[in-house]
């Protein structure tokens, strides 16, 4: 008995699951065509009069409403997503196409910008809408949400894209495939140029973008230190060296010039003087400071230390060089391109022209005890104590003889009247003139015409650029106008 009813129970329970199962063997399946139809509770998709577990996007009419539904295996589903038929991606809302929708959707993977209710997979670019329930500007891709960091454009510029959509409260450095650019508030800033920071370094950006092609020293501010910065590519390089760009040499201490740097630097085996942190490639000097722990006087030729043996000069005189420093232990002669030089605790005591100058001063006379020789050549006045054959040097000076085309003239003269100043009122006024030859004197370089020489107004020796005139220091004018008497003889050559 009981096996009996167990039995027709499952018969029972068989075909109710091929009643629900597999309705289009109800016997109203005969009559069904191609669209929706409510079976056994459900909507279902049937192909000509077949029941076909699709899913897609398919036309038919639900509750007396005809449009484009979602199916699922089949049945009408009402949920909201992307689907997918022959036709493309459709945007449904509870299960059917809404064709008014804008905006964004989402199929089982990826999010896609829908137009009139369909995916529009030729979007690019950025596009407002609202996505996992963010409501921001979207970076598209062929229709998709690509949620990656790039640089993107609409109709009112370039901006930054974070996780796939516009973060307008970034500043710094984005890229895309065209380079990498500067956003400010989201936004690229094609009026910046500077430097800017990223994750991998600090870099130089021209009219908004990463300029790799810059390479050299630009001034901005990098870590809060405004400065001139060394640039490789586009990158700021924190290293310490010498650097040469646009004929500028200069010291950079941790990427920036040091410009309160002065001393001696050496760089690859080379020996630079630094002042203010650049070199001054053409400087000729002797300059004191520590070289290689060494404290000395060292020649610097072209902005750096010249390991020569040579006479050198500064403003302190000429000096014998050993080994790029000056040498005060040495006394004695010492021959330099010919010539015969006595140096005396490292300091020539008499050079070339001045020896030639005590040599050609032997063969004059003057009354007075004291012999004055003008080099026009050299621009140099000596003066002599003695007589003839017997004239030692007192004074060496640089002097400015007479412009090409207003010389001064050759000769032998004597020392005639004398003139504590002259010179036009309002342009110019001379100190401390002796006469030579009818106007031309030994006088002061130019000053103001003032009561008193304060302001000096040209005061260059050591070239001619005179009236004709021999001008010299304010302080050896006025030792000729105090201690050369009229008569003294004057050879200007």
């Amino acid at each position: 008995m009981k096996k009996g009813v167990i039995r027709s129970l499952v018969i029972l329970l068989l075909f109710v699951f091929i009643a629900v199962l597999i309705p289009e063997h109800d016997s109203e399946a005969a009559t069904r065509g191609t669209g929706m139809y409510f079976v056994s509770g459900k909507w279902r998709y049937y192909e000509n009069g077949t029941y076909t577990k699709i899913t897609s996007v398919v036309k038919g009419t639900v509750d007396g409403e005809s449009g484009w539904w979602y199916v699922r295996n089949g049945v009408l589903t009402r949920v909201t997503i992307v689907a997918k038929n022959e036709n493309g991606w459709f945007y449904c809302k509870n299960g059917k196409v809404d064709f008014t929708y804008k905006g964004f959707g989402k199929n089982s993977k990826v999010w896609l910008y829908c137009v009139n209710g369909k995916a529009n997979l030729n979007a690019n670019g950025l596009y407002m809408g609202t996505v996992d329930g963010v409501t921001a500007n979207w970076y598209v891709q062929n229709g998709k949400v690509k949620f990656i960091n790039t640089v993107a454009k609409n109709s009112s510029g370039w901006w930054a894209v974070r996780k796939g959509k516009v973060d307008y409260s970034f500043t710094g450095i984005c890229s895309n495939e065209y380079g990498s650019w500067y956003c400010k508030n989201g936004k690229v800033d094609f009026d910046y140029t500077g430097f800017a920071q990223c994750s991998s370094g600090w870099f130089f950006i021209k009219n908004g973008k990463v300029d790799t092609s810059f390479n050299g020293l630009y001034n901005g501010t990098v870590n809060g230190t405004n400065g001139r910065w060394y640039v490789v590519k586009g990158k700021v390089q924190f290293k310490t060296l010498i650097v040469d760009y646009a004929g500028d040499k200069a010291l950079v201490v941790k990427g920036v010039v040091k410009t309160t740097f002065n001393g001696f630097y050496t760089y690859d085996g080379t020996t630079w003087y630094i002042e203010n942190g650049y070199v001054d490639t053409d400087r000729k000097d002797i300059i004191k400071g520590n070289v290689a722990g060494t404290t000395a006087w060292w020649f610097v030729n072209n902005g750096k230390v010249e390991y020569s043996t040579l006479l050198a000069s500064n403003s302190n005189g000429t000096w014998y060089i050993r080994n790029g420093k000056v040498d005060f232990s040495f006394t004695g002669y010492y021959v330099y391109n010919g010539e015969r030089f006595y140096i005396e605790g490292g300091k020539v005591i008499r050079d070339g022209i001045e020896n030639a100058m005590i040599s050609k001063a032997q063969n004059y006379y003057s009354k007075t005890g004291y012999l004055i020789l003008v080099d026009r050549e050299h621009s140099k006045v000596m003066v002599l104590k003695g007589s003839s054959y017997n004239w030692e040097r007192l004074y060496y000076w640089d002097c400015n003889c007479g412009a090409e085309e207003t010389e001064t003239p050759t000769g032998e003269f004597t020392v005639g009247i004398k003139l504590l100043y002259f010179g036009p009122e309002d342009e110019y006024r001379c100190w401390y003139a002796s006469q030579i030859y009818g106007d031309v004197l030994f006088h002061s370089v130019l000053y103001d015409p003032d009561d008193a020489p304060n302001v000096i107004i040209d005061g260059r020796l050591g070239q001619n650029n005179s009236h004709g005139c021999v001008r010299l220091a304010i302080e050896n004018a006025k030792w000729i106008y105090d201690n050369i008497s009229s008569g003294t003889k004057v050879v200007i050559y």
